[in-house]
C-alpha cells in the first residue's frame, strides 16, 4: 500500500495544475450536481469549530 501514495499524490498534482480539465471532468461525472453532492456529503457528519478558520468532522 506504500507505493499507492506516490502515485496518488502525482495524480492530485496533475489535477491541481489542470483546474479547467478538472471542472469539465467533475461536470460530466457528476453532471453539474457537484455542490449538491459535498453538501449532502456533510449532512450526516458532525461539524465542530474550534475558531473561524479551523474544524474537524466526524461522520457518525
Amino acid at each position: 500500500m506504500t507505493g499507492d501514495r506516490p502515485r496518488a499524490m502525482r495524480v492530485y498534482d496533475w489535477w491541481s495544475r489542470h483546474p479547467r480539465l478538472f471542472w469539465g471532468l467533475s461536470q460530466v461525472v457528476f453532471a453539474g450536481r457537484e455542490r449538491e453532492r459535498r453538501e449532502a456529503a456533510f449532512d450526516g457528519a458532525e461539524t465542530t469549530y474550534y475558531n473561524d478558520e479551523t474544524f474537524s468532522v466526524s461522520v457518525t
